[in-house]
């Protein structure tokens, strides 16, 4: 189990750092701009990049479970790296909701 903990943790770390840089290069860059038109932009450039991200996600997923069902490996061993990926996802879409949520009350 340490191999697939170590592989969950790097989905979790991955899955974190795709969600950051999406975050960071077009939500928060956006959300500083004081016209509304700039940042309705880049709340839509963002919601198409997550997508994009939550697509790629899934089509890893369904592929590594592919690939270990094939192989053998035991239920838990398959089930940790995906695990890791869908956390490390949702944590890092609820920090960009509490931006968002932060900056409409603004």
């Amino acid at each position: 189990m340490g191999l697939y903990g170590a592989l969950a943790a790097g989905a979790f770390c991955v899955s974190v750092g795709l969600m950051w840089l999406a975050y960071r290069s077009i939500l928060v860059t956006g959300l500083c701009r004081p016209e509304l038109e700039l940042r309705r932009r880049a709340m839509t450039r963002w919601v198409v990049v997550v997508l994009g991200i939550q697509l790629l996600l899934g089509a890893c997923i369904a592929a590594y479970l592919v690939l270990t069902t094939r192989a053998g490996v035991p239920a838990l061993g398959r089930a940790l790296p995906p695990l890791g990926a869908v956390l490390g996802n949702a944590l890092a879409l609820q920090l960009a909701v509490f931006r968002l949520a932060r900056s409409l009350r603004a």
